[in-house]
C-alpha cells in the first residue's frame, strides 16, 4: 500500500518474491522501459523481509549496487523512520482515532476479569472488534509462511485489502511485470487531491503515444 500511495515504480516484498531468479535484469528492464520521457527520477521499494524465490534476502544495498552499475544511474537510499511520522494529520486521521479511542474506552469500561482482550480498529470504514490473540496468531503465521514458501499463504494472511493493493499496484505500476493493461485516468475538476495524484502517476507511467509498444 505504501508504494501504491507513495507512487513508487517498483515494489519488492517479502509476501510475494519476485518470480524469476534474473529478478535484477527484470527489474530493470521494467524500469528502463516503464520510464516516461523526461522522467527524472525512479523509486524502487524495498519491505523489510524482502527475499527472492530461494529465501536469499533482497537488501537495499544490493538493490542500490544495481541500480547504480546496470542504468548509470545516481541512485540513494533512505530508510523510512522517524520521515514516514511526518505531517500533519488529515480531516479523516482525527476523525477514526477519535472514534476508535472511544470504542476502546468503552471495551475497557465493560470489560470483566473474565473477558478476552479486544483488538479495536477499523474495517470498511466501520468500527470492529477482534479477539487480540487471533490478531497474534494470525501475524506470526505470516513470517512462517513465508519462510516455508507457501507465499500464496501468506498473501491470503495478509488480508483482502492488502492482496487488493497489491493487484492493483501490479496493474497500475510501469515497474512491476503485469498481463494487465492499465487504462490511462483524467482526473473531473473538483476531484481530491489524492484521486489526481493516482491519475497523474497513471496516466504518466501508462501512456504510449501512437509509435509505442
Amino acid at each position: 500500500m505504501g508504494a501504491m500511495a507513495g507512487g513508487a515504480d517498483y515494489a519488492l516484498i517479502p509476501e510475494s518474491p519476485p518470480d524469476t531468479d534474473d529478478w535484477e535484469t527484470s527489474m530493470c528492464d521494467l524500469l528502463k522501459a516503464g520510464a516516461p520521457p523526461g522522467r527524472r527520477d525512479l523509486t524502487v521499494v524495498i519491505a523489510e523481509g524482502a527475499r527472492d524465490r530461494e529465501g536469499n534476502p533482497i537488501t537495499s544495498e544490493h538493490v542500490r549496487g544495481v541500480l547504480a552499475e546496470r542504468l548509470g544511474e545516481d541512485v540513494r537510499v533512505t530508510i523510512l523512520g522517524h520521515i514516514q511520522r511526518g505531517g500533519a494529520p488529515s480531516a479523516f486521521d482525527r476523525w477514526m482515532s477519535t472514534l476508535v479511542g472511544s470504542a476502546a474506552v468503552d471495551e475497557l469500561l465493560a470489560a470483566t476479569p473474565d473477558s478476552e482482550p479486544q483488538m479495536i480498529g477499523m474495517r470498511y470504514n466501520r468500527i470492529r472488534r477482534h479477539p487480540l490473540m487471533e490478531c497474534v496468531q494470525q501475524t506470526r503465521a505470516v513470517p512462517e509462511a513465508i519462510a516455508a514458501h507457501d507465499y500464496d499463504r501468506a498473501m491470503d494472511l495478509r488480508g483482502g485489502s492488502f492482496k487488493e493493493a497489491f493487484r492493483t499496484f501490479r496493474t497500475l505500476g510501469p515497474g512491476v511485470a503485469s498481463s494487465t493493461t492499465a487504462r490511462p485516468a483524467a482526473p473531473a475538476v473538483g476531484s481530491p487531491d489524492s484521486r489526481r495524484a493516482d491519475a497523474r502517476h497513471e496516466y504518466g507511467g501508462t501512456c504510449r503515444g501512437p509509435a509505442g509498444d
